[in-house]
């Protein structure tokens, strides 16, 4: 994402749309009563003859659709402008947003919060990727983990034994190009490979790996198991962030932990749930407020959350946005997606 231009007093944004993962921040950033200007084609019927058309309308949105790692973001909302020849106004219409698309935004009360979100989003979506395989013997499984997203590519069973050692020599050299084959559309786009699991095939994968990568783009680490629930590992142990200083996904994952170590040592120093929040915000009592992505974004709490926002960081305190397209930010949004860490406890 790149913002071209920005007049907060205006209320005016123009946004280039460079990658996927600009169609989940804008999915979760615009809300009702935005205007949304933006080149579209329109269906059009002429003397019992329909074709698409090209223009440009503004829209006043109602509603997104996107699906992960999808090729398009769709926009749908009332037209309020537009060549008065092609389309009326007040029709509905869906854009269709592409990468290399340009967005242009209007809203009536963006907020310094609205703009701050939009300048990390810019800042993490030119992160490039980090390329993860969870790796045993026979067992692999490779990921994809973006700034906002950990994405399972491919898992992968084989059977690695046999009698004879330079049987089993030959399977495992056949386990390793295949889990290889997997990788090697990513590896153009990521910024380094971390292989990590239980044992010494981590070790050997690493060897075989020696010749295809740079030995400097190689990482390893150790986890407990090959399958998917080992990619999460790697996220959790915080490998991702020794290569990345600013790993979204692993900041997340750390303080949703943090989060849930104190809520279960039941010391007092992390409350969930609104009225335990607010009350915390109340005492001046918040180092950071934790907050979801539905719940900052959510029209019916919005005007709640920038209050909880405002009195948190006028005693000192901060606030992190979770996304939710990773499962620590999963699990925290069926928490409810409020919660904070305390500076001390509550009486």
């Amino acid at each position: 994402m790149e913002i071209l231009q920005l007049d907060r007093g205006q209320g005016r944004l123009q946004i280039k749309v460079e990658g996927h993962e600009d169609f989940f921040v804008l999915s979760r950033f615009l809300k009702d009563g935005d205007l949304i200007t933006s080149k579209t084609t329109r269906k059009i019927k002429r003397e019992n003859k329909v074709f698409r058309k090209s223009m440009v309308v503004t829209l006043r949105f109602t509603e997104t659709s996107y699906q992960s790692f999808g090729k398009r973001l769709r926009i749908s909302g009332i037209i309020q402008e537009g060549p008065e020849d092609l389309v009326s106004r007040g029709s509905y219409h869906t854009i269709n947003v592409e990468i290399n698309d340009i967005l242009e935004l209007r809203r009536e009360d963006l907020t310094k919060e609205d703009i701050d979100q939009l300048r990390k989003a810019e800042k993490y979506t030119k992160m490039p990727p980090l390329l993860l395989v969870a790796i045993e013997r026979g067992v692999a499984t490779v990921g994809l983990l973006s700034s906002y997203e950990l994405k399972v590519i491919r898992s992968l069973a084989r059977e690695v034994s046999t009698k004879g050692v330079e049987g089993s020599k030959s399977l495992l050299h056949k386990f390793f190009s295949e889990v290889f084959s997997i990788m090697r559309q990513y590896l153009d786009t990521s910024k380094a490979v971390i292989v990590a699991g239980p044992g010494f095939t981590k070790k050997k994968f690493s060897k075989f790996l020696a010749d295809k990568i740079p030995n400097e783009k190689v990482y390893t680490g150790n986890i407990s198991t090959g399958t998917r629930s080992g990619l999460h590992e790697i996220v959790r142990r915080g490998l991702p962030e020794k290569i990345q200083k600013d790993q979204r996904i692993s900041e997340e994952t750390r303080l949703i932990g943090d989060l849930l170590k104190h809520i279960g040592k039941e010391d007092g120093l992390a409350v969930y749930g609104y009225d335990e929040v607010k009350r915390a915000i109340t005492y001046g009592a918040v180092d950071t407020l934790l907050i979801s992505d539905s719940t900052f974004y959510s029209k019916k709490m919005r005007d709640e959350i920038m209050k909880m926002i405002e009195q948190t960081r006028d005693m000192g305190g901060s606030f992190r946005i979770i996304s939710s397209l990773h499962p620590s930010g999963k699990q925290f949004e069926q928490m409810g997606g409020l919660g904070a860490l305390l500076r001390y406890k509550l009486r």
